[in-house]
């Protein structure tokens, strides 16, 4: 997380089950800002690997990244109580 905060000036904005049209709409620029915004509109889908050139394979080896980067910031972005009822 320090990566991010680095990157980010200030603080993450966090749901805490209050405003929710406000703090979508901030997290709209922080995945732009990241460049994961695509990836959650999208999704990753899957990759069948027997049949997968290797471009595929890496194309797809990148998008599990930035999956797992938007994950990331989605859950330093939840408070804990709201975190614990997903």
């Amino acid at each position: 997380m320090a990566r991010m905060r680095s990157i980010i000036q200030g603080d993450l904005p966090v749901f805490d089950d209050k405003m929710f049209d406000e703090w979508k709409i901030k997290m709209f620029v922080v995945f732009g800002f990241q460049d994961v915004a695509k990836i959650i509109q999208d999704s990753v889908g899957q990759l069948i690997s027997s049949k997968a050139s290797e471009e595929e394979k890496k194309h797809f080896k990148q998008q599990q990244k930035l999956d797992n980067n938007a994950r990331f910031l989605s859950y330093q972005c939840i408070s804990s109580n709201i975190f614990n009822k997903i």
